[in-house]
């Protein structure tokens, strides 16, 4: 177990996890350059840019213990992680390390490796791919989780191969104070296609920290549906980068829904580097309480004829704080580009607050780009229509509010995700439970 609570700092406790690993020599090398890079940038602070809006003093405070579960495999507390009548692919991970008796893995077509990513760096052919997009960007917390990271999911899917079931990753945090590093690698190779869920959650209400980083590579021609969801208790604490390259005619669509955590900061990179390649980004975010959540989004147009279509809706009670920042870089030779970013947000309490940061910077002259933001409470006139048709007050503000957050959960193609996300929408919004029956993702 590595108990960094008990010890003076990062620096003295990262040469005795080192040499406590098994591995090959060049992940070895490559988790020392991380941490180097983690020292010499520090963690981030307010004073810049970028977390402008964002405190981490929690958790750098920590926990930052993390070591295998103390975990009895339990299928029944499993089963609030998984999505009745989903056919899928499953890998479980507990405090970061992969769980195989709560796992499983069927008959694969032939060439697909879906296993767990300790496993799989056995294979020196992942030099060519684990590591080589996080590590150029100043993410400090990137770099602390490829120091440190534990074990994740790696995906290959061969040329021209279709999944037919989807792929779902589940990371859950236990009922112990623990810190959580996970790391994932997709490969699509040319004309591949396939459905990830990648979602993190809790066992118990005790907090704990999750750091997480997934890598995604997207070979000419292939498509990736890719859901990213973070549902954990309201005590945790959720920090995750995802970074996307896009080759020639690929497509990744991203279905991010955040709904936990005390403090929550998402980053998405997206680097479109060849003709025709297609990025669509759908987000939606609750907060309450004295919940925070800090969505920041990057999107690089690389080359000619490229589309992106991003939009994030958030939805805020109480006194929750949230913060959405959103870029869309539109380099000289990207001529032809088409891109659209739109953040919306709905506050149901006078005491919320969000920070919207849409943002274009285009270098290219023959390009059609529009971005927008939208902050406001509910329009009093559709109220008064519900109620004139003997509809409740609260009713219709639960109805509108539910309507407001379901154009991201309508672009779900999963219907067994769709019904799940939709109930606990429901379950969350004031009056929301005079809703049951009566909307199309319960039936």
């Amino acid at each position: 177990m590595l108990d960094l609570n008990h010890a003076t700092g990062f620096e003295e406790a990262f040469p005795a996890w080192l040499e406590s690993l098994d591995e090959p020599s060049w992940i070895s090398e490559m988790r020392q350059q991380a941490f180097t890079r983690f020292l010499g940038q520090g963690w981030p602070r307010k004073g810049e840019e970028d977390w402008r809006y964002t405190s981490l003093e929690s958790v750098e405070q920590g926990p930052h213990s993390f070591a295998g579960p103390a975990y009895e495999p339990d299928e029944s507390q499993l089963a609030a992680w998984v999505f009745r009548g989903l056919d899928c692919d499953r890998l479980v991970f507990v405090d970061g390390e992969y769980v195989p008796e709560l796992s499983c893995r069927k008959g694969l077509p032939e060439g697909v490796q879906v296993a767990p990513l300790r496993e799989a760096l056995r294979e020196k052919t992942l030099t060519e791919h684990l590591g080589l997009l996080s590590a150029p960007q100043r993410q400090p917390m990137v770099a602390l989780n490829t120091a440190f990271m534990q074990d994740g999911a790696f995906l290959r899917v061969p040329r021209n191969t279709r999944l037919e079931r989807p792929v779902h990753l589940i990371f859950l945090g236990s009922d112990q104070a623990r810190a959580a590093h996970p790391r994932n690698l997709i490969l699509l190779e040319k004309g591949a296609e396939a459905t990830v869920i990648e979602s993190y959650g809790s066992l118990g209400e005790d907090a704990h920290h999750c750091n997480a980083v997934t890598e995604v590579r997207l070979a000419g021609g292939s498509r990736l549906d890719h859901y990213r969801l973070a549902r954990e208790n309201e005590a945790s604490t959720h920090l995750s980068w995802t970074g996307v390259t896009q080759q020639r005619d690929s497509r990744y669509h991203s279905h991010e829904v955040s709904l936990g955590g005390r403090l929550t900061r998402r980053n998405t990179l997206a680097l479109l580097e060849d003709q025709g390649a297609e990025c669509v980004l759908d987000g939606l975010y609750l907060a309450r309480g004295r919940q925070h959540m800090d969505h920041q989004t990057r999107v690089e147009h690389l080359s000619a004829h490229c589309n992106t279509k991003e939009l994030y809706k958030g939805i805020l009670d109480d006194e929750a704080e949230a913060v959405f920042r959103g870029l869309i870089l539109v380099e000289q030779d990207a001529q032809k580009t088409d891109a659209t970013q739109n953040n919306r947000n709905l506050l149901l309490s006078r005491d919320a607050r969000v920070d919207s940061m849409p943002q274009l910077e285009i270098y290219a002259d023959d390009v059609r780009c529009t971005h927008g933001s939208t902050t406001g409470q509910l329009d009093r006139d559709p109220i008064f229509f519900l109620r004139s048709r003997g509809i409740g007050e609260e009713t219709a503000r639960a109805l509108l509010t539910y309507a407001f957050a379901s154009e991201i959960l309508e672009g779900m193609d999963l219907k067994p995700v769709h019904q799940r996300l939709s109930e606990e929408l429901r379950r969350r919004l004031p009056q929301g439970e005079s809703l049951r029956g009566s909307l199309q993702g319960d039936r």
